[in-house]
């Protein structure tokens, strides 16, 4: 793999990061020199302003505000298009040498849907994403995408007056990255693992708690089930110590086992894919993107999602779900589900 990196870097990827350089050189001299002639136009508004006899102070201030305001848009304009143009050659090239079924799409993400169903943070009233990324590594299903997921909050204040007034406000409740891979199981309830320090205040029945008698595990993660035996049936002592090493890798995560489905919400301000515009693209940060994704796609590896395990087989005898409804965040509840004759998961 490090040779065919080194090869990409040496090849045309090269040449088109030397040239990307230079467009990332030129913004920055761009910006060193806008924001100086920026200033120096105010202070000059603002000197004429007070020599002149008839004062307008409405143009001046329109004038004063709007050069800065097009200095800043034309800036982060260039800055949003040089990203672009740098994962568009990046990410692709990257992505080829590691598998040939990986494929990246930049302006779609992860479903809604799919992030709801989840049940790792509700359900969010705003939604966006970038940078879609799915394929099969070894036996393996997978996507995953950036994410920003935002609940909107009614807020009342007080005017001047004293008149009560409500505001809308939108709230990140989740950005990073959301990953979601095939399991070999079919799972007919729910499980969550949400790290102990965003215990959630708000749960639905104190029975979905599992305790798993780890104490080192117990003292990072939560456990949250509808169905305790499941949930110790997943979560392993192996399964356990590996959630316990990606957490040394990531971070804080929440994880949730439905639908035959791993998800694994990662959270990151930032978007792991996207460029430092403050570094030279040079060699560092390319394996530095490479390495981020690698790490993303290598989770299949940590969790050893590979090793088709066997079937899940405590199936109710009639057919349907009598479990609990897990509903940890107060969002509206989904149905657990019912089997058919070949047991897979049949959403309501």
């Amino acid at each position: 793999m490090k040779n065919d990196l080194a090869k990409l870097l040496h090849g045309p990827l090269g040449k088109k990061l030397r040239n990307l350089e230079m467009t990332r050189l030129n913004i920055v001299r761009n910006r060193t020199s806008f924001w100086p002639w920026t200033v120096i136009f105010a202070c000059l508004s603002v000197f004429s302003f007070f020599c002149q006899e008839q004062r307008e102070p409405a143009g001046y201030v329109f004038a004063c505000a709007l050069l800065p305001l097009i200095t800043a848009g034309t800036l982060r304009r260039m800055k949003r298009y040089l990203a672009r143009d740098f994962k568009r050659e990046t990410i692709s090239a990257l992505l080829a040498i590691t598998a040939d079924r990986y494929v990246w799409s930049p302006r779609r993400f992860i479903s809604i849907e799919e992030f709801k169903d989840s049940m790792l943070y509700g359900t969010p009233d705003r939604y966006s994403g970038c940078d879609y990324i799915e394929g099969v590594h070894g036996v393996t299903h997978f996507r995953f995408s950036h994410v920003h997921a935002e609940e909107k909050r009614t807020v009342h204040e007080l005017d001047i007056h004293g008149h009560s007034r409500m505001r809308t406000e939108y709230y990140t409740i989740f950005s990073g990255i959301f990953f979601s891979a095939h399991c070999d199981n079919r799972f007919w309830g729910r499980t969550l693992v949400v790290p102990s320090s965003h215990f959630p205040e708000r749960t639905s029945r104190q029975e979905n708690f599992v305790n798993l008698g780890d104490p080192a595990f117990n003292r990072k993660f939560t456990v949250i089930s509808c169905d305790h035996l499941e949930a110790r049936y997943l979560l392993t002592p192996e399964m356990m110590d590996r959630l316990l090493a990606l957490r040394t890798t990531f971070g804080e995560y929440r994880m949730s086992f439905s639908g035959g489905r791993v998800r694994i919400a990662i959270p990151r301000y930032r978007n792991l894919l996207e460029p430092d515009l403050n570094r030279p693209f040079d060699r560092t940060q390319v394996e530095e993107i490479h390495s981020r994704l690698a790490g993303i796609v290598g989770i299949i590896d940590d969790l050893n999602l590979n090793t088709r395990i066997r079937k899940i087989g405590h199936f109710p005898l009639n057919g349907s779900s009598t479990l609990p409804r897990l509903n940890p965040w107060g969002a509206p509840t989904a149905a657990v589900g019912t089997f058919g004759a070949e047991g897979h998961l049949r959403m309501r």
